[in-house]
């Protein structure tokens, strides 16, 4: 049997592969995580009427992601609010910068749909 097939890895080379790799899969487990469990609440304000407001809870940014591109042209997107449960109204971004996020920043969408459309 060739040896230089295997490598030895002293136990402290192996755990800090181990760390690496456990550090790794908290990372990804917490980005699931948001995607699939974090809470959103949407504000939204008709293009029709300003007063005409309406809250909406999801689960989720892909539900969220989703219900947008379903509403966008119903709604003033410069004046509808994304929050979560750690982000004030004051400190909430309208759904035209969470789109944009969402699609550019974090490119977790590929499906043709571009906020600019609406704009």
């Amino acid at each position: 049997m060739n040896n230089d097939l295997f490598k030895r890895v002293s136990e402290q080379e192996f755990a800090k592969m181990k760390a690496a790799e456990d550090e790794e899969l908290k990372k990804a487990e917490k980005e699931f995580d948001k995607k699939v469990n974090k809470k959103y609440i949407l504000l939204l304000i008709s293009n029709e009427d300003e007063d005409d407001k309406t809250w909406k809870e999801f689960l989720g940014r892909d539900s969220l992601v989703e219900y947008i591109k379903q509403i966008v042209e119903d709604v003033d997107i410069k004046h509808s609010l994304v929050l979560t449960e750690n982000v004030s109204i004051k400190d909430a971004i309208n759904i035209y910068e969470f789109m944009k996020y969402m699609y550019e920043t974090k490119g977790y969408y590929n499906d043709g749909f571009d906020i600019e459309d609406y704009n």
